[in-house]
Protein backbone atom coordinates (compact mmCIF):
# COMPACT_ATOMS: atom_id res chain seq x y z
CA UNK A 1 0.00 0.00 0.00
CA UNK A 2 2.73 2.51 0.94
CA UNK A 3 4.68 1.50 -2.17
CA UNK A 4 1.67 2.28 -4.35
CA UNK A 5 1.09 5.62 -2.67
CA UNK A 6 4.69 6.77 -3.09
CA UNK A 7 4.64 5.92 -6.79
CA UNK A 8 1.39 7.86 -6.99
CA UNK A 9 2.96 10.86 -5.24
CA UNK A 10 5.99 10.78 -7.54
CA UNK A 11 3.78 10.79 -10.64
CA UNK A 12 1.66 13.62 -9.23
CA UNK A 13 4.74 15.82 -8.76
CA UNK A 14 6.26 14.81 -12.09
CA UNK A 15 3.07 15.66 -13.98
CA UNK A 16 2.49 19.04 -12.33
CA UNK A 17 5.87 20.59 -11.49
CA UNK A 18 7.67 21.81 -14.61
CA UNK A 19 11.20 21.49 -13.19
CA UNK A 20 10.72 17.77 -12.48
CA UNK A 21 11.25 15.98 -15.78
CA UNK A 22 12.57 12.62 -14.55
CA UNK A 23 11.47 10.15 -11.89
CA UNK A 24 15.04 10.25 -10.58
CA UNK A 25 14.44 13.81 -9.36
CA UNK A 26 11.77 12.68 -6.87
CA UNK A 27 13.12 10.34 -4.22
CA UNK A 28 12.10 8.99 -0.83
CA UNK A 29 15.47 8.92 0.94
CA UNK A 30 16.81 10.58 4.05
CA UNK A 31 18.12 13.98 2.82
CA UNK A 32 21.65 13.43 4.11
CA UNK A 33 25.04 13.68 2.39
CA UNK A 34 24.30 10.58 0.33
CA UNK A 35 21.27 12.35 -1.12
CA UNK A 36 23.33 15.47 -1.91
CA UNK A 37 25.97 13.37 -3.65
CA UNK A 38 23.30 11.48 -5.57
CA UNK A 39 21.72 14.71 -6.82
CA UNK A 40 25.11 16.05 -7.87
CA UNK A 41 25.74 12.92 -9.93
CA UNK A 42 22.51 13.55 -11.87
CA UNK A 43 23.96 16.67 -13.49
CA UNK A 44 24.00 16.48 -17.27
CA UNK A 45 26.78 18.25 -19.12
CA UNK A 46 27.65 20.22 -16.00
CA UNK A 47 24.13 21.68 -15.72
CA UNK A 48 22.77 21.65 -12.14
CA UNK A 49 19.76 19.50 -11.35
CA UNK A 50 16.80 20.23 -9.12
CA UNK A 51 15.34 17.50 -6.93
CA UNK A 52 12.58 16.89 -4.41
CA UNK A 53 13.09 14.66 -1.40
CA UNK A 54 10.06 13.13 0.34
CA UNK A 55 11.31 11.64 3.60
CA UNK A 56 8.93 9.54 5.71
CA UNK A 57 9.58 10.71 9.27
CA UNK A 58 6.69 9.44 11.37
CA UNK A 59 3.86 6.88 11.39
CA UNK A 60 0.87 7.10 13.76
CA UNK A 61 -2.56 5.51 13.95
CA UNK A 62 -5.40 7.92 13.18
CA UNK A 63 -7.58 7.25 16.23
CA UNK A 64 -10.42 9.44 14.94
CA UNK A 65 -10.95 7.04 12.01
CA UNK A 66 -10.74 3.87 14.12
CA UNK A 67 -13.62 1.45 13.59
CA UNK A 68 -14.68 -1.79 15.27
CA UNK A 69 -17.17 -2.86 12.60
CA UNK A 70 -16.16 -6.01 10.74
CA UNK A 71 -17.18 -6.31 7.10
CA UNK A 72 -18.53 -9.58 5.72
CA UNK A 73 -17.83 -10.57 2.14
CA UNK A 74 -18.22 -13.62 -0.05
CA UNK A 75 -15.87 -15.17 -2.60
CA UNK A 76 -15.57 -18.62 -4.18
CA UNK A 77 -18.39 -20.04 -2.12
CA UNK A 78 -16.97 -18.91 1.24
CA UNK A 79 -17.88 -16.24 3.74
CA UNK A 80 -15.12 -13.96 4.99
CA UNK A 81 -15.05 -11.58 7.90
CA UNK A 82 -12.74 -8.67 7.21
CA UNK A 83 -11.52 -6.76 10.25
CA UNK A 84 -11.73 -3.02 9.77
CA UNK A 85 -8.43 -1.69 8.40
CA UNK A 86 -6.22 0.40 10.62
CA UNK A 87 -6.16 4.01 9.47
CA UNK A 88 -2.61 5.24 9.75
CA UNK A 89 -1.16 8.72 9.22
CA UNK A 90 2.12 8.80 7.32
CA UNK A 91 4.13 12.00 7.84
CA UNK A 92 6.49 13.14 5.08
CA UNK A 93 8.91 16.07 5.05
CA UNK A 94 9.15 17.34 1.48
CA UNK A 95 12.20 19.47 0.70
CA UNK A 96 13.57 21.09 -2.47
CA UNK A 97 17.20 20.87 -3.59
CA UNK A 98 19.45 22.42 -6.22
CA UNK A 99 22.79 20.80 -7.04
CA UNK A 100 24.25 24.13 -8.24
CA UNK A 101 27.01 25.86 -6.29
CA UNK A 102 26.59 29.42 -5.07
CA UNK A 103 28.16 32.06 -7.34
CA UNK A 104 27.54 35.64 -8.43
CA UNK A 105 25.24 34.41 -11.19
CA UNK A 106 23.63 31.46 -9.38
CA UNK A 107 21.43 31.55 -6.30
CA UNK A 108 20.48 27.92 -5.64
CA UNK A 109 18.54 29.01 -2.57
CA UNK A 110 16.05 30.99 -4.67
CA UNK A 111 15.69 28.12 -7.12
CA UNK A 112 14.94 25.79 -4.21
CA UNK A 113 12.37 28.22 -2.81
CA UNK A 114 10.60 28.46 -6.16
CA UNK A 115 10.59 24.68 -6.53
CA UNK A 116 9.23 24.29 -3.00
CA UNK A 117 6.48 26.79 -3.80
CA UNK A 118 5.47 24.88 -6.94
CA UNK A 119 5.46 21.58 -5.06
CA UNK A 120 3.30 23.16 -2.34
CA UNK A 121 0.84 24.46 -4.95
CA UNK A 122 0.68 21.01 -6.57
CA UNK A 123 0.02 19.20 -3.29
CA UNK A 124 -2.52 21.76 -2.10
CA UNK A 125 -4.49 21.48 -5.34
CA UNK A 126 -4.43 17.68 -5.23
CA UNK A 127 -5.79 17.22 -1.71
CA UNK A 128 -7.41 14.90 -0.95
CA UNK A 129 -5.13 12.74 -3.09
CA UNK A 130 -7.07 10.31 -5.30
CA UNK A 131 -5.44 7.83 -7.69
CA UNK A 132 -8.25 8.26 -10.22
CA UNK A 133 -7.11 11.85 -10.78
CA UNK A 134 -3.47 10.80 -11.29
CA UNK A 135 -3.55 7.64 -13.42
CA UNK A 136 -5.45 7.09 -16.69
CA UNK A 137 -8.15 4.48 -16.17
CA UNK A 138 -6.73 2.45 -19.07
CA UNK A 139 -3.20 2.21 -17.64
CA UNK A 140 -1.72 -1.02 -16.28
CA UNK A 141 -0.66 0.77 -13.08
CA UNK A 142 -4.24 1.86 -12.45
CA UNK A 143 -5.60 -1.65 -12.96
CA UNK A 144 -3.03 -3.09 -10.54
CA UNK A 145 -3.78 -0.69 -7.68
CA UNK A 146 -5.32 -2.17 -4.51
CA UNK A 147 -9.07 -1.54 -4.38
CA UNK A 148 -8.66 0.08 -0.95
CA UNK A 149 -6.96 3.13 -2.51
CA UNK A 150 -8.08 2.90 -6.13
CA UNK A 151 -10.94 5.40 -6.27
CA UNK A 152 -10.72 6.69 -2.75
CA UNK A 153 -10.10 10.21 -1.50
CA UNK A 154 -7.14 9.66 0.81
CA UNK A 155 -7.31 12.08 3.75
CA UNK A 156 -4.48 14.53 3.11
CA UNK A 157 -3.06 17.50 5.00
CA UNK A 158 -0.52 19.81 3.38
CA UNK A 159 1.57 22.19 5.51
CA UNK A 160 -0.67 21.90 8.60
CA UNK A 161 -0.67 24.98 10.81
CA UNK A 162 0.98 23.24 13.76
CA UNK A 163 3.96 22.25 11.57
CA UNK A 164 6.46 19.50 12.28
CA UNK A 165 7.58 20.07 15.87
CA UNK A 166 10.97 18.38 15.55
CA UNK A 167 12.23 19.95 12.33
CA UNK A 168 15.43 21.23 13.97
CA UNK A 169 16.22 17.79 15.39
CA UNK A 170 15.53 16.27 12.00
CA UNK A 171 18.10 18.41 10.20
CA UNK A 172 20.63 17.91 12.98
CA UNK A 173 20.30 14.15 12.49
CA UNK A 174 21.16 14.52 8.78
CA UNK A 175 24.77 15.46 9.66
CA UNK A 176 26.91 18.55 10.05
CA UNK A 177 27.43 18.96 6.29
CA UNK A 178 23.70 19.47 5.63
CA UNK A 179 22.34 22.97 6.16
CA UNK A 180 18.91 23.56 7.64
CA UNK A 181 16.17 24.29 5.09
CA UNK A 182 12.39 24.65 5.06
CA UNK A 183 10.26 21.60 4.32
CA UNK A 184 6.59 20.96 3.60
CA UNK A 185 4.90 18.56 5.97
CA UNK A 186 2.60 16.20 4.07
CA UNK A 187 0.31 13.92 6.07
CA UNK A 188 -1.65 11.22 4.26
CA UNK A 189 -3.92 8.61 5.84
CA UNK A 190 -3.69 5.13 4.38
CA UNK A 191 -5.53 1.92 5.28
CA UNK A 192 -3.47 -0.93 6.66
CA UNK A 193 -5.35 -4.07 5.61
CA UNK A 194 -5.45 -6.97 8.04
CA UNK A 195 -5.80 -10.64 6.95
CA UNK A 196 -9.43 -11.66 6.55
CA UNK A 197 -10.79 -14.71 8.26
CA UNK A 198 -12.93 -17.50 6.85
CA UNK A 199 -16.09 -17.58 8.95
CA UNK A 200 -17.74 -20.49 7.19
CA UNK A 201 -19.63 -21.59 4.11
CA UNK A 202 -22.44 -19.31 2.97
CA UNK A 203 -26.17 -19.93 2.84
CA UNK A 204 -28.08 -18.31 0.00
CA UNK A 205 -31.83 -18.30 -0.55
CA UNK A 206 -33.01 -18.22 -4.14
CA UNK A 207 -36.63 -17.77 -5.20
CA UNK A 208 -37.72 -19.51 -8.40
CA UNK A 209 -41.24 -19.09 -9.81
CA UNK A 210 -43.06 -22.02 -11.36
CA UNK A 211 -46.69 -22.59 -12.33
CA UNK A 212 -49.18 -23.10 -15.14
CA UNK A 213 -52.19 -20.99 -14.12
CA UNK A 214 -50.13 -18.54 -12.10
CA UNK A 215 -46.72 -18.16 -10.47
CA UNK A 216 -46.01 -20.19 -7.37
CA UNK A 217 -42.93 -19.19 -5.41
CA UNK A 218 -40.77 -22.13 -4.41
CA UNK A 219 -37.74 -21.49 -2.27
CA UNK A 220 -34.42 -23.08 -3.15
CA UNK A 221 -31.25 -22.93 -1.08
CA UNK A 222 -27.57 -22.98 -1.87
CA UNK A 223 -25.70 -24.27 1.16
CA UNK A 224 -22.01 -24.46 1.95
CA UNK A 225 -20.80 -27.63 3.65
CA UNK A 226 -17.57 -28.09 5.60
CA UNK A 227 -16.07 -31.55 6.28
CA UNK A 228 -13.69 -31.94 9.22
CA UNK A 229 -11.87 -34.68 11.11
CA UNK A 230 -11.82 -33.21 14.59
CA UNK A 231 -10.47 -29.77 13.59
CA UNK A 232 -8.64 -30.67 10.34
CA UNK A 233 -10.18 -30.31 6.88
CA UNK A 234 -11.02 -33.51 5.00
CA UNK A 235 -10.30 -32.94 1.29
CA UNK A 236 -11.90 -35.25 -1.29
CA UNK A 237 -14.73 -36.42 0.97
CA UNK A 238 -17.90 -37.53 -0.78
CA UNK A 239 -20.90 -35.76 0.76
CA UNK A 240 -24.56 -36.56 0.22
CA UNK A 241 -27.53 -34.58 1.42
CA UNK A 242 -30.17 -37.21 2.23
CA UNK A 243 -33.83 -37.12 3.14
CA UNK A 244 -35.51 -40.30 4.44
CA UNK A 245 -32.39 -42.20 3.40
CA UNK A 246 -32.57 -41.00 -0.23
CA UNK A 247 -29.82 -38.83 -1.75
CA UNK A 248 -31.05 -35.36 -2.75
CA UNK A 249 -27.75 -33.65 -3.63
CA UNK A 250 -24.09 -34.71 -3.50
CA UNK A 251 -20.63 -33.34 -4.13
CA UNK A 252 -16.88 -33.72 -3.44
CA UNK A 253 -15.10 -31.56 -0.85
CA UNK A 254 -12.25 -29.40 -2.15
CA UNK A 255 -8.74 -29.14 -0.72
CA UNK A 256 -10.11 -27.09 2.20
CA UNK A 257 -12.81 -29.65 2.96
CA UNK A 258 -15.56 -27.41 1.56
CA UNK A 259 -18.25 -27.79 -1.07
CA UNK A 260 -21.44 -26.10 -2.19
CA UNK A 261 -24.77 -27.88 -2.76
CA UNK A 262 -27.27 -25.98 -4.88
CA UNK A 263 -31.01 -26.05 -5.54
CA UNK A 264 -31.92 -27.56 -2.17
CA UNK A 265 -35.62 -27.35 -1.13
CA UNK A 266 -36.34 -26.39 2.48
CA UNK A 267 -36.73 -29.33 4.82
CA UNK A 268 -35.04 -31.66 7.28
CA UNK A 269 -32.05 -33.65 6.06
CA UNK A 270 -28.98 -35.57 7.13
CA UNK A 271 -25.49 -35.04 5.76
CA UNK A 272 -23.76 -38.33 4.95
CA UNK A 273 -20.03 -38.25 4.27
CA UNK A 274 -17.51 -40.86 3.22
CA UNK A 275 -13.74 -40.39 3.27
CA UNK A 276 -10.89 -42.78 2.70
CA UNK A 277 -9.34 -43.95 5.97
CA UNK A 278 -12.23 -42.38 7.90
CA UNK A 279 -15.13 -44.38 6.51
CA UNK A 280 -18.77 -43.23 6.76
CA UNK A 281 -20.29 -40.66 9.03
CA UNK A 282 -23.82 -39.26 9.21
CA UNK A 283 -25.00 -36.16 11.02
CA UNK A 284 -28.09 -35.88 13.18
CA UNK A 285 -31.08 -34.27 11.39
CA UNK A 286 -30.39 -30.73 10.20
CA UNK A 287 -32.81 -28.06 9.04
CA UNK A 288 -32.47 -26.21 5.76
CA UNK A 289 -32.37 -23.27 6.12
CA UNK A 290 -30.38 -23.44 9.33
CA UNK A 291 -30.72 -20.66 11.85
CA UNK A 292 -26.98 -20.82 12.53
CA UNK A 293 -25.95 -21.25 8.90
CA UNK A 294 -23.79 -24.16 10.05
CA UNK A 295 -23.64 -27.17 7.72
CA UNK A 296 -20.71 -29.13 9.03
CA UNK A 297 -19.76 -32.81 9.02
CA UNK A 298 -17.22 -33.63 11.73
CA UNK A 299 -15.69 -37.09 11.73
CA UNK A 300 -14.87 -38.27 15.26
Amino acid sequence: MIHDFELMLRKLLRDNVAALTDDLQVRFEAPDQDWVDYLGDLSHGGAPVLGVDCCLVEVKENAELRSNEWVESEADGLLFADPPPMRVDFFYLVSAWDSASISESLEPGRAEHQLLYEVLACLAAAQPINASRIYPASSAVWRALPEAIKEVDLPTRVAPAEGYSRLGDFWTAMGTSIRWRPAIELVVTLPVLLPHEITGPPVHTEFVAYGLMGPIDETRMTIGVEVLHRTAAVPGALVRLERSGLPIREGIADDDGRLVLSDVPPGTYRLHAWAERLGDFQTPPIAVPSGSGDYRVTFP
